[in-house]
Order: C-alpha cells, then sequence, then structure tokens
C-alpha cells in the first residue's frame, strides 16, 4: 500500500493562508501605514498634489492624512489650511519650517498631546483648539485672533510670538 511521507511543502501548505495574511500585514507597515490599532498614523507635510489643503491624503508623506503625528518641517515649507475638523495625537511645526498652517472656518483642532512651534506661522480664524500641551520654541508664530484655546497639560513657550487679540486661554 501507498503510504504519505509528510514533507516541508506539506506543512506550508497547511499553513499558506496564515502566512500570506502575515506577509500583506508586514508588506502594509513596510509602507508606511500604521492603523490607528498601532498608535496613529505619523505623516509630514509634502503638500505632493500641490492643493495647500490638510485633507488631500497626497499631501501627505506615504500619501496618508495624520492622525497620529502631523510635521511640518522642510520637507515642504508650501502653506497648509486645514479644511476638516482634526483629532489628531500632536502637531509638531519644526524648525526649518516657514510657511503657514491655518483654519478654515468653522474646523477645530484638537490634540490628545503636544502642539509644538518652533517655526512658521500657526493662525487660526476664531476657531477652537483644544490641546494636551503647548510649547513654544525658539521661533514661530501664533496668531490666535479671538479664539478659545483649551490646555490639559503644560502651556510654555520661550521665544514663540503669541498675537492673541481677544483669545482666552482655559486650562483644564
Amino acid at each position: 500500500s501507498l503510504r504519505s511521507v509528510p514533507t516541508p511543502l506539506g506543512k506550508f501548505a497547511e499553513h499558506r493562508g496564515e502566512l500570506l495574511g502575515l506577509a500583506l500585514f508586514l508588506m502594509f507597515l513596510g509602507a508606511g501605514a500604521r492603523s490607528t490599532l498601532l498608535g496613529g498614523v505619523d505623516s509630514t507635510w509634502d503638500n505632493g498634489a500641490a492643493t495647500g489643503v490638510w485633507n488631500t491624503a497626497a499631501n501627505w508623506s506615504g500619501d496618508a492624512i495624520p492622525d497620529g503625528t502631523a510635521t511640518f518641517n522642510t520637507t515642504s515649507v508650501a502653506n497648509c489650511a486645514i479644511d476638516v475638523a482634526v483629532s489628531i495625537t500632536s502637531i509638531v511645526i519644526a524648525a526649518g519650517y516657514t510657511g503657514t498652517l491655518s483654519h478654515n472656518s468653522s474646523f477645530t483642532v484638537t490634540t490628545s498631546g503636544a502642539f509644538t512651534i518652533a517655526a512658521g506661522t500657526y493662525t487660526t480664524n476664531n476657531e477652537a483648539v483644544a490641546v494636551g500641551s503647548f510649547s513654544g520654541g525658539a521661533a514661530g508664530t501664533c496668531n490666535f485672533g479671538s479664539t478659545i484655546i483649551t490646555c490639559s497639560g503644560n502651556f510654555t513657550r520661550s521665544s514663540t510670538a503669541i498675537n492673541s487679540g481677544t483669545s482666552v486661554i482655559v486650562f483644564a
């Protein structure tokens, strides 16, 4: 009688679906995209679509709108208009960024973590801003107009210019 002899390929065949799933998951991570389950998508502003608006995926590294950390640096110094309500872990406007990050009307920005500005300009058009903490570095300008800024952590600045207008900072 014929008898089946187990081979290494036989074991592979038994688990090929699981291995294929693992390979696809690793490729997904390697492409730079991370799910919110793994901590959110971190992206750098590159204005790749040349539209200058936040809610266009092609304007971000990896063509992914961030919900982890949004970084503005010398990758692109183009202006960015926030055209949707933003809820994100943190926003970093790093040294070397010379553009302006601004809100369009009636959209709020909420960070559960830090909002850091070390260069460039951040301008609200009287929209609400809620941050986990605020850190103003050696440069940069914040134009708050008539904004209610809620800060649930530390609010520090060294040389960042803050033009507060009639804004109110609420420490929560």
